[in-house]
C-alpha cells in the first residue's frame, strides 16, 4: 500500500481515538486493580517523556495484571501504532495481539482500527475490511464511514455512495470529518461536494470552508457563484483575507464588470497596492467616473508597485483622464512620462477629446508637452499628429519635418508620418522614402499610395497603384481585391476586372465576398459564357455566409439573367426577411416582379430604389423603368 494511504489512514485511526467519547458505542471494563493501575501510570508518565519502547513493557505488564481489561490494552496498541510508524515490523505483534484481544472478546472499535491498519500494511485487505467494517458497526461515526468508502475505493475498486450519504445523515458536529466526506463526493458527484460545502459554510461561515466551497464551485465552472459567494461575504463584513478580495476584485476586472469593481472601490483603496488600484483605476475611466479614476491613478503611481512593463501606458491613460477634466498641466506631464507614442496616439484618436477644446487651449496643451518632454522628437511629433488629426495641415507638416527619422522607426510610426505627408503636402516622394525606412513593408507602398488617391478620388491613379501591388506581390491581401473591384467598376474596366477577380478566387476560395464580387459582375454584366462558373461562386458564398442579405441578391440577378424569374424570386427572401435598404437590391426587385407580371409589386420596388437613393446606377434604371411602366 502507498505510504500516502498508510499516512492517511494513521491520521483517520487518531482522529477516531479522539472521537470516543461521543460514540454510540461504550467499551466495557473492569475497576483496575492497584498493581495494574501502578504499572499504567507508569506507562503514562513513560509516554510523557517520549519513552514509547518502556511505556509498550509497561503496558504489557499492566495488561498481564488486569486480564480483562479493554482499557489496557487499547493503549497498548495505541502506543504501538505509533512505534510501527518508524519501525513497521511492530506491525506484526499488533496482529498477533490484536487476534488475541478479539478471539477473547477484549476490544474496542479502537483496537480494531489499529488491527485494519496493520492489517492494511501487509496487504491484507480482506482481513483489514473486515476489522474496519466491524469497527464501524460498533462506532457509526462520520469520520469511520468515510474512512470505510476510502478503503474499499483504494483497495476493491468500489464505490460505495451510500456510506457517504449515511455519514451526511450523522450529526454535523466535527468540521474536518464533513470537509472529507466532501471532498470524497468530488470523485462521484461534483454538484453534491458543492452542496456539501454551501451547508458546512453556512455552520461554520469560516474562511477555510469558504475556499473549499469556491474551488467546488470552479470545477463546476460556475465563476459567477465564486464572485457572488465572496461579494456576500464581504457585504456581511465578515472577516476576509486580502487573497480573497483581490481575486474578487480581478474576477470582475476581467468579466468587464466595471461598476462592480467601482462598487468595491473601498476595499482597492484599503489594500492600497498593485493590481487593485490598476484595476479601480480603468473600470472609473470606462464608466467615465472622471473623479474616482484620477484618485485611482495618482494612488497607483505614488505606491510606486505597477509592474515596469505598464509603468509607461498607466502614465498615458492617467495623462488622458488629466486631460479629459481640464488639467492640461498634469496631462502633459503624463503624456511626456510615457513616452509611448502608440497609445498616447490611439488615446488621442478613439475619444475625439481633440474635438471639444478651443483653439488656444490645444496651442497651450501642445505647447506643455513639447515644454515637459524629454526628447524633441516625441512633443514634435505629438504636436504634429494632433495637427494632422484636426486636418491643420501647414502646422501637421511643419513639425513632422522636425521629427528624426531614426526616431519614427525606432517606434514604429514611419506609416502615420508617410500617411502625414500625403494628406498634408501631398508629398508622394517623401512618403514614399519614409515608407521604404520600415523593416516590416506591410502595408506595401504600393497599397499605402493606392489608398491615399482612393480617399482623394483618384480612381484612375489608385487602380495603376492596386494593379501594381497585385502584379508585384504573389499574396496579395483579399482587401486589395475588394477595393480594385469598386475602382474597376467606376472605370468601366470590366475585363480587366474579371481576370484580376479570377486570381481572387484562386487564392481566396473561401472568402465569401470574393466570390460574391466574381458572380455578381459575372451577372451585373451579363457575361453569358460564365453564367454556370458565376452560379457556382454564388451557392458558395451564400452557402459560406447564409445570412448575407448582399449575397442573395446577386444569386438572384444571376437568376433573373437566366430568365429563371420564380428562382430569383425565391432567391429574394432573404433580403425581404432582412429589410431593403439599399436601392439595388430594390431595383433587382423591381425588375423581378415586372418580368413576373406583377406590376403593383414592380412599382412598389422601383419607387422604394429612387427612396433610398443609395446608389445612382439603380436610381436611374428604376427611373426609367417606371416611365416606362406609367407610358402603357
Amino acid at each position: 500500500m502507498c505510504k500516502s494511504l498508510l499516512f492517511l489512514l494513521m491520521i483517520l485511526l487518531l482522529a477516531g481515538c479522539a472521537s470516543t467519547g461521543n460514540s454510540a458505542y461504550k467499551p466495557q471494563d473492569s475497576i483496575l486493580n492497584y498493581e495494574a493501575l501502578h504499572y499504567y501510570s507508569m506507562a503514562e508518565t513513560a509516554i510523557q517523556m517520549r519513552d514509547l519502547h518502556s511505556a509498550v513493557d509497561l503496558l504489557k505488564i499492566a495488561a498481564n495484571k488486569a486480564p480483562d481489561s479493554i482499557q489496557i490494552r487499547e493503549r497498548l496498541l495505541e502506543v504501538m501504532n505509533q512505534q510501527a510508524q518508524t519501525k513497521p515490523e511492530i506491525r506484526e505483534e499488533i496482529i498477533l495481539l490484536g487476534e488475541e484481544y478479539y478471539r477473547k472478546q477484549l476490544y474496542s472499535p479502537d483496537i480494531l482500527l489499529y488491527l485494519a491498519e496493520s492489517y492494511n500494511y501487509r496487504k491484507e485487505y480482506d482481513r483489514a475490511g473486515f476489522f474496519l467494517q466491524l469497527a464501524l458497526e460498533q462506532r457509526p461515526t462520520m469520520h469511520l464511514y468515510a474512512s470505510y468508502h476510502l478503503f474499499l475505493r483504494k483497495n476493491q475498486g468500489e464505490t460505495r455512495r451510500d456510506l457517504l450519504e449515511k455519514a451526511l445523515d450523522l450529526p454535523w458536529q466535527n468540521q474536518e470529518d464533513v470537509l472529507f466526506v466532501a471532498d470524497l463526493f468530488r470523485a462521484i458527484d461534483p454538484e453534491q461536494t458543492a452542496s456539501i460545502m454551501e451547508k458546512a459554510y453556512d455552520t461554520w461561515n469560516d474562511e477555510r470552508t469558504l475556499r473549499l466551497l469556491l474551488t467546488a464551485y470552479e470545477n463546476l465552472g460556475k465563476q459567477g457563484k465564486i464572485n457572488e459567494a465572496i461579494q456576500n461575504r464581504l457585504d456581511q463584513k465578515l472577516e476576509t483575507s486580502d487573497f480573497l478580495k483581490i481575486h474578487l476584485i480581478s474576477n470582475y476586472f476581467q468579466e468587464r464588470e466595471f461598476q462592480k469593481v467601482v462598487d468595491n472601490s473601498k476595499i482597492c483603496l484599503e489594500i492600497n497596492r498593485d493590481p487593485l488600484l490598476r484595476y479601480l483605476f480603468f473600470s472609473a475611466f470606462s464608466l467615465n467616473l472622471e473623479e474616482l479614476a484620477l484618485n485611482a491613478g495618482k494612488t497607483a503611481l505614488s505606491v510606486g508597485d505597477l509592474p515596469e512593463e505598464l509603468l509607461s501606458s498607466f502614465h498615458a491613460y492617467y495623462a488622458f483622464a488629466l486631460l479629459k477634466t481640464g488639467d492640461d498641466d498634469q496631462a502633459a506631464f503624463h503624456f511626456a512620462a510615457a513616452d509611448n507614442l502608440e497609445i498616447s496616439t490611439q488615446l488621442l484618436t478613439e475619444y475625439g477629446v481633440l474635438s471639444g477644446m478651443e483653439d488656444e487651449r490645444i496651442e497651450n496643451f501642445l505647447t506643455l508637452i513639447r515644454e515637459k518632454s524629454s526628447t524633441d522628437d516625441f512633443g514634435n511629433f505629438i504636436t504634429a499628429y494632433i495637427y494632422t488629426l484636426l486636418d491643420r495641415k501647414l502646422q501637421g507638416a511643419t513639425f513632422m519635418d522636425k521629427v528624426n527619422r531614426e526616431y519614427l522607426k525606432k517606434n514604429d510610426q514611419l506609416l502615420f508620418a508617410a500617411i502625414s505627408y500625403l494628406n498634408n503636402q501631398n508629398n508622394v516622394e517623401e512618403a514614399s522614402k519614409l515608407l521604404d525606412l520600415r523593416d516590416n513593408r506591410s502595408p506595401s507602398i504600393q497599397e499605402v499610395l493606392g489608398f491615399y488617391y482612393y480617399n482623394i478620388e483618384a480612381d484612375s491613379l489608385a487602380f495603376n497603384y492596386f494593379l501594381s501591388e497585385l502584379n508585384s506581390n504573389p499574396q496579395p491581401t483579399a482587401g486589395i481585391f475588394i477595393v480594385i473591384s469598386i475602382l474597376g467598376e467606376r472605370l468601366g474596366k470590366i475585363e480587366e476586372l474579371v481576370k484580376i477577380l479570377d486570381k481572387a478566387v484562386t487564392l481566396y476560395p473561401d472568402n465569401a465576398e470574393i466570390l460574391n464580387i466574381l458572380g455578381y459582375t459575372i451577372a451585373d454584366h451579363n457575361l453569358r459564357d460564365r453564367f454556370e462558373q458565376g452560379e457556382k461562386l454564388l451557392l458558395k458564398a451564400v452557402e459560406l455566409e447564409p445570412d448575407n442579405a448582399m449575397f442573395w441578391d446577386s444569386l438572384a440577378w444571376l437568376n433573373f439573367r437566366l430568365n429563371r424569374f420564380e428562382q430569383a424570386l425565391a432567391a429574394m427572401q432573404k433580403p425581404l426577411e432582412a429589410g431593403i435598404e439599399h436601392s439595388e437590391i430594390a431595383y433587382h426587385l423591381g425588375e423581378i416582379y415586372l418580368k413576373l407580371n406583377k406590376i403593383t409589386e414592380a412599382r412598389k420596388y422601383l419607387n422604394l430604389a429612387i427612396d433610398l437613393d443609395t446608389e445612382p446606377a439603380s436610381v436611374q434604371n428604376a427611373s426609367e423603368l417606371l416611365e416606362s411602366l406609367n407610358k402603357r
